[in-house]
């Protein structure tokens, strides 16, 4: 082929891409803002959010579980943190987003850390990777009388679990998170190809008018839409 049907070749494509763009793009926006809704409806009618928190915060405590050696009981610490954390509602607890969940956990380990002895399984399991040494003499020292001062070897331990707590909600908050939102991109990319599928089966001439290849581009653009349209979406709810 020489260079100038080459170069017809290039111009031809792209004018076709240059008149074809706008509704392509118009198409995967409108892909990407349709999932994104039915996501958000599910979300709204199913307590998603509630179900996925309970059982990551249930296998967590379970991992915590065997890093302290086997020893405390998952089942009784996550009863305590919801008793500490909302008073016992545990619907309240789950249902929130994991960054204010996770401030939960945080305000409840203080009370925690304060009576250590009436929490030892949370604490255990909180604090799983601090030195055993500085838990358990947390948990068998005994409270000062009111007014009285914590020895020092107390305060240091202390300050040394805390750590370690600390970095223990960290890393459950973004864990928690990072997947929450990967299931959900997952999720939309699922569902703009379904939405895609269904939408070019409607047309006249039905999926044989289209390819595979196509579709799939269409879903996956819309995929990668969709958050991005739940993200506009609650800023604008932020504003009013």
């Amino acid at each position: 082929m020489s260079l100038d049907a080459y170069a017809a070749a290039i111009t031809q494509f792209t004018h076709a891409v240059a008149e074809n763009v706008t509704a392509f793009v118009a198409a995967m926006a409108a892909v990407g803002v349709l999932s994104m809704a039915i996501i958000q409806t599910l979300k709204d009618m199913l307590p998603l959010r509630n179900w996925y928190q309970r059982a990551y915060l249930r296998a967590w405590l379970a991992r915590k579980q065997r890093a302290a050696g086997g020893g405390p009981d998952p089942i009784a610490a996550e009863r305590d943190l919801v008793r500490l954390a909302t008073a016992g509602d545990d619907k309240a607890f789950y249902d929130i987003p994991i960054e204010q969940m996770c401030g939960q956990i945080g305000a409840a380990m203080q009370v925690v850390l304060d009576y250590p002895a009436r929490r030892a399984d949370l604490l255990r399991l909180m604090a799983a990777l601090a030195e055993r040494e500085d838990v358990e003499s947390l948990i068998a020292a005994t409270p000062p009388a009111p007014g009285g001062k914590r020895a020092q070897e107390e305060v240091d331990a202390r300050a040394r679990v805390m750590h370690h707590v600390q970095r223990a909600i960290d890393a459950l908050q973004i864990a928690a998170g990072y997947r929450w939102k990967l299931y959900l991109q997952i999720a939309s990319f699922a569902l703009s190809f379904l939405v895609t599928v269904i939408g070019v089966a409607m047309q006249p001439g039905g999926l044989e008018a289209v390819q595979l290849p196509g579709i799939a581009l269409v879903g996956i653009v819309g995929g990668f839409l969709a958050p991005v349209a739940r993200d506009l979406l609650a800023a604008l709810q932020k504003l009013r």
